[in-house]
């Protein structure tokens, strides 16, 4: 058993899918399906019911990954710990994905062309010990809590499947959203559901939450099924996924969402994360 079967097992726990997963990675999806088929052969046993595409984990993928995922933040942590004692962090800036920003794939590219003595390591953790330069933020209701800089805004729109009454329009009013079923990501500091809030708020109108899910990729495919409805960054989720949605403008002055570069208010960031900041907002200001 390696450490990197370990980390491709908990991404693909993590994003619902090896597809997602591949993504996220940067990496191929036949190789991290070997991975996962080699790791389920060494322990004797599944982790994961599959449906289609989508992988779920079975009671015993959730105790193997309960113990797994915190024991990788560790190893994580004190790497990265090590590494800036040794000055290594001077060349490398981790940025955590909160969230993830359209042209992502695109931005690391470019960078790695224009900056190659630098390396980009990446995270999407919440945990308050691990360690990391510098966040994506979206969805925020105060950005000026962080040290930030804006990277661009992104329209909101509303999704809905093919079936839907609605899937034969291109806009919509706030009005026609009251009531509407609505799956919303689940509640957190950096979740799209902050965005649903605000919107139903500034309107009056009723927020009818049909189910919460735990990805965009879940999130995605309970729309295409008709479970429900509902509100994505139109330029993520034409950059991110391959899909079978309608997607509406809103006819509302809020129906838009800022992305930003963040970090924790004092401190200092490292050389390489300096650099990685101004590049990424020189980016996405001409991409």
């Amino acid at each position: 058993m390696e450490l990197l079967q370990l980390k491709y097992f908990c991404s693909i726990a993590e994003h619902g899918s090896v597809t997602a997963a591949a993504r996220a990675l940067y990496v191929s999806q036949p190789a991290l399906s070997r991975s996962l088929a080699t790791l389920e052969a060494e322990l004797g046993i599944r982790l994961f019911d599959r449906a289609g595409r989508t992988l779920h984990l079975n009671a015993a993928g959730k105790y193997f990954y309960q113990r797994v995922s915190p024991a990788l933040r560790s190893i994580d942590t004190a790497a990265r710990r090590l590494q800036q004692q040794a000055g290594e962090a001077d060349r490398t800036a981790v940025i955590n994905l909160h969230v993830t920003p359209f042209g992502i794939s695109e931005m690391i590219m470019a960078f790695h062309e224009a900056h190659p003595d630098l390396k980009l390591q990446f995270a999407r953790d919440r945990d308050e010990e691990a360690v990391f330069d510098l966040s994506i933020g979206a969805y925020m209701s105060d950005p000026g809590q962080y040290s930030h800089i804006h990277l661009y805004r992104d329209e909101m729109v509303l999704a809905v499947s093919v079936a839907h009454p609605l899937a034969g329009r291109q806009r919509v009013t706030p009005a026609e959203l009251s009531g509407l079923p609505i799956i919303a990501a689940q509640p957190g500091a950096f979740s799209p559901y902050n965005f649903i809030e605000r919107l139903y708020t500034a309107h009056g109108l009723e927020m009818h939450i049909q189910t919460t899910a735990p990805s965009s990729l879940t999130t995605k495919t309970l729309i295409e099924a008709g479970q429900g409805v509902s509100f994505f960054p139109r330029r993520q989720i034409d950059s991110l996924y391959k899909h079978d949605l309608v997607l509406l403008s809103i006819d509302s002055p809020h129906a838009y969402d800022d992305w930003y570069l963040i970090w924790p208010k004092g401190d200092v960031l490292s050389p390489a994360a300096k650099t990685l900041a101004a590049f990424m907002q020189e980016f996405y200001q001409t991409y």
